[in-house]
């Protein structure tokens, strides 16, 4: 199956494989930043959607017929120093995030995709923050998705 076979996305609590404060934080927001993301998109671009429904698993009211579940799991996640980022530049102090997506047929529980995305931030006139790298990580699956979602 391919992800455009599908019309409804569902978005599960993330986990994390780390379990500090920060990495559990950052996970518990990742759904919804996703959601978020992939919505805004949408009201952008109604000629070319990434699925016609994109819920939370919490706001699941759906049968799973046509839904194809995104699980995820951050597997890495560093705050960096926005000291050095902002003095040093030249790719110091980074702060950076990975995720691994697991896309999965509500219907028959079968792994469709499974894909780690990964989010780094660098420098700026304020030096950044490690939200930011969150925000590159959903942006980088929101690219995925617009080139890989075809239905």
């Amino acid at each position: 199956m391919r992800l455009g076979n599908y019309t409804v996305l569902e978005v599960e609590k993330f986990g994390s494989n780390l379990q500090d404060s920060d990495a559990l934080g950052v996970a518990g927001k990742m759904p919804a930043l996703i959601v978020e993301k992939i919505r805004k998109y949408n009201l952008n671009h109604s000629d070319a959607k990434l699925f016609s429904r994109v819920i939370l698993s919490t706001d699941s009211d759906v049968d799973s017929t046509g839904v194809v579940l995104m699980k995820g799991v951050l597997l890495s996640y560093e705050t960096g120093n926005r000291a050095k980022r902002w003095l040093l530049g030249l790719g110091s102090g980074k702060a950076y995030c990975t995720l691994q997506c697991t896309f999965v047929d509500k219907t028959t529980g079968l792994e469709v995709l499974k894909v780690n995305f990964e989010g780094e931030l660098g420098g700026g006139f304020f030096g950044g923050g490690a939200e930011g790298a969150s925000k590159a990580v959903v942006s980088s699956i929101t690219n995925y998705l617009k080139k890989h979602y075809q239905p």
